[in-house]
């Protein structure tokens, strides 16, 4: 590779001077700078149902919040301090909740309602289906103890 000899401007020769002198310090700050602009706070929603033990449906939000995957990292200042994360949760979960209960009513209280119902429905049965087995019983005990007199 030869040598070869560049003319600049002292615009460019300027321009290529200062980047050259960014320390660490400088180049942490400006760093830190563009991540404050640029930063990506990100924020998880999942809501959905869920049974219960008891065969009680019900209607359950989780919020997680973080900031480019630097979650507890003191590297950077936070664009959003932990309490605040907190509060932006919280009130996420409430908004989801009170949007499902305003479009949807007491739809799974319905659903519960409704399920308890048709475990009662079964319980009855069953009970029909023995007294009615019982009367045909005494109905056959009769008809034979007559038969046999």
């Amino acid at each position: 590779m030869e040598n070869r000899i560049v003319q600049l401007s002292e615009y460019e020769y300027n321009e290529l001077q200062e980047k050259a002198e960014l320390n660490d310090g400088k180049i942490r700050d400006l760093a830190k700078k563009y991540y404050q602009e640029h930063g990506v706070f990100r924020i998880d929603i999942r809501v959905g149902f869920q049974d219960k033990y008891n065969g009680d449906t019900v209607f359950y939000t989780n919020v997680f919040s973080h900031e480019n995957g630097l979650y507890k990292n003191d590297e950077f200042g936070p664009i959003i301090t932990e309490k605040g994360r907190r509060k932006i949760e919280r009130i996420l979960s409430d908004a989801c909740t009170e949007t499902f209960e305003r479009k949807f009513g007491d739809a799974i209280e319905f659903k519960n309602r409704y399920a308890d119902a048709l475990r009662r429905f079964t319980i009855t049965r069953c009970i029909a289906y023995t007294i009615a087995f019982s009367g045909w019983g005494v109905a056959a005990v009769l008809l034979i103890n007559s038969i046999f007199k």
